[in-house]
């Protein structure tokens, strides 16, 4: 898992809000490795995955025109496509 992903504060918000309610009745370690099983499967799972990043703010519009998505569902940039000049020949 890359650093970036541990850092992800939705992901600390999410781990930290299920861990809660068993902070004082779970010895320190036990806590730990709840943590690291729960940042594992939020990152891993592909369904948990796509759930987390839409936790994530909206991006920021740059500019306007069309977009595609890529094969994990993220939002790209649609390929330019020629327009037909009209009454050109």
């Amino acid at each position: 898992m890359a650093r970036a992903e541990l850092d992800d504060p939705n992901l600390v918000a999410a781990v930290e809000h299920a861990l809660a309610s068993l902070l004082g009745l779970l010895s320190p370690q036990d806590v730990a490795t709840l943590r690291s099983l729960l940042r594992d499967e939020l990152t891993r799972h592909p369904v948990s995955a796509r759930l987390l990043k839409q936790l994530a703010p909206a991006p920021q519009v740059q500019r306007s025109g069309e977009l595609g998505t890529d094969d994990t569902g993220d939002a790209v940039e649609a390929s330019p496509t020629r327009a037909k000049s009209r009454g050109s020949r």
